[in-house]
């Protein structure tokens, strides 16, 4: 007879597999267990300077497949024909599960089968049997079909089938839904018990089997990782295009403008200039309208047709627009407070910018005919660090 481990050793969990894992969720990616999107956004009030947004680390599964077979079932362990008319009767006495295969009984996964007797009682002999179809013969203990002489300890009161060995009883090789019939037995101080269920035979003793299904819990196949830290407000920018953006100051500052005293580019283009297109870079940062102090966080564009100028920011990944501002006039802006200007302003359109995906905006804009036009493209700009302590804004 083997060696085999304790219950306990080798009563080990199933390894799911390796599980395939992207670096970072994409957009509209949903969770296959749960039916819900992986990386919910929490949704930012509309405020002129928006505070940060939490991100929690999670892992999302986006793919699933059937996981290993598992098993678990307790049947009463009967000493006599009936159950409860023999003091050696167990409730619950004999366990199905699968586990690890110990050493010497295979190297992947088992049946496992564990017999637990009355106290006082000492196991000397086990019988096993196992089947698809309903066991027949209840005689010949230890000799075949019976298999315990090549898979049970005794001494233990276990029992460990390879999986592959049951694969064997049906045509194809996956345990997962299939039933089998398993007749499970021990000696013990005389006497025969097995667990209660089904009788093998009308004639002849009352040993009996009864019907184990295997079930295979499905598993994560593929996973992908949420976005992690916090989304904070980077502060404003401006559309900038070099050779064309003239500042604020001192051109606004000195025909009257309010609030222009600070870093940012307007520009003044004529109707064929805009129907050629504008294009540039949105910059947070140029403090003193020092373009080399600044950030890019992505691209503007405009571009007019008839009395409809288009405008579209695509930002780079890591960046997230939080307001957007369009001036457009025949005539120069009197403020410099995005909040003014009435060519576009997404907190009065109802454009919906809070979540932390928004990095693409584009709007066409009905504008009054000009000879020349004043065109200033402006937003406030959230960005992620990966810390819990946001920067000052920039304005």
């Amino acid at each position: 007879m083997r060696t085999a481990f304790t219950t306990t050793a080798a009563a080990l969990v199933l390894a799911a597999g390796v599980i395939a894992t992207d670096p970072e969720c994409p957009h509209g990616a949903v969770d296959v267990h749960l039916g819900q999107p992986c990386c919910p956004h929490i949704k930012r009030a509309f405020t002129p300077r928006r505070e940060l947004l939490t991100r929690t680390t999670s892992t999302c599964c986006t793919e699933k497949k059937p996981g290993p077979p598992t098993v678990s079932k307790k049947v009463n362990l009967q000493c006599g024909r009936n159950y409860g008319d023999d003091s050696k009767d167990v409730k619950d006495g004999v366990e199905f599960d699968v586990v690890k295969c110990p050493t010497g009984y295979g190297t992947g996964d088992c049946f496992h089968v564990k017999i637990t007797v009355a106290a006082g009682s000492v196991i000397d002999d086990m019988h096993l049997q196992i089947n698809d179809d309903p066991i027949t013969v209840n005689t010949g203990l230890g000799n075949s079909p019976w298999i315990d002489k090549v898979y049970c300890d005794e001494h233990l009161g276990e029992c460990w089938v390879p999986l592959d060995y049951i694969e064997k009883l049906f045509p194809t090789d996956s345990l997962c839904g299939k039933t089998v019939n398993v007749a499970a037995g021990v000696g013990i101080d005389g006497a025969t018990c097995f667990q209660q269920g089904t009788p093998i035979s009308p004639k002849g003793n009352w040993f009996s089997y009864t019907t184990v299904t295997f079930e295979c819990p499905e598993i994560c196949a593929k996973s992908c990782n949420c976005p992690t830290g916090k989304w904070c407000n980077m502060g404003t920018a401006y559309g900038y295009t070099a050779g064309k953006a003239i500042t604020f100051n001192p051109s606004l500052v000195d025909a009257g403008a309010k609030g222009c005293n600070k870093w940012g580019w307007y520009y003044k283009l004529s109707s064929a200039a805009c129907t050629a297109g504008l294009t540039g870079d949105l910059l947070v940062g140029a403090g003193g309208n020092d373009v080399s102090k600044s950030t890019d966080v992505g691209d503007f564009s405009a571009k007019l047709s008839g009395t409809t100028l288009t405008v579209k920011y695509d930002l780079t990944s890591g960046y997230d627009l939080g307001e957007v501002h369009v001036y457009a006039s025949c005539s120069a802006p009197t403020s410099c407070a995005p909040g003014s200007w009435e060519a576009y302003n997404s907190g009065k359109s109802g454009l919906d910018l809070s979540g932390t995906t928004d990095r693409v905006f584009e709007q066409a804009i009905t504008v009054p005919k000009c000879d020349t036009y004043y065109l200033i493209f402006h937003a406030t700009v959230n960005n992620k660090i990966p810390g819990d302590i946001c920067q000052t804004p920039i304005y």
